[in-house]
């Protein structure tokens, strides 16, 4: 995996109009990578586990932050991007940004995936793979 500088020193986590949210407080570029995402995949049956024990806050956690994968894990983002709020109009892929941020603006991706371009390979080329980004390793 490359050693990458992120921007991540120049994001700040406040309130916005959909709850809280990640913003830039300097010029980001399009291609710049924004902050390494960081996940842990805990199979189903474990986090069933988990939410017998977890308490309400907790749990609260886990469920405002955390989503199923189409393997049955339940993915909890650990780094700053559990901040990242969706947007049919992405301006950030997986911490890659798609185009040119202002400094104030808000880090938005769309929780579904869809792009216009093909961001795959330059997420090969920093982080060594896609499957890096979820690994409990």
């Amino acid at each position: 995996m490359n050693n990458t500088s992120t921007k991540e020193e120049f994001l700040e986590v406040r309130q916005g109009k959909n709850g809280k949210g990640l913003y830039t407080t300097v010029q980001i570029e399009k291609g710049e990578i924004i902050y390494k995402p960081i996940h842990i995949s805990i199979p189903f049956h474990a986090f069933q586990e988990i939410e017998k024990t977890a308490t309400p806050e907790q749990l609260q956690a886990f469920l405002t932050y955390g989503w199923g994968d189409e393997k049955n894990n339940f993915i909890v983002p650990v780094s700053i991007d559990r901040f990242v709020n969706h947007s049919i109009i992405p301006n950030s892929l997986h911490g890659l940004a798609l185009c040119s941020i202002s400094p104030g603006d808000e880090i938005v991706e769309n929780y579904h995936g869809f792009v216009k371009e093909d961001y795959y390979s330059k997420l090969e080329e920093t982080f060594g793979g896609w499957s890096v980004l979820y690994s409990n390793s």
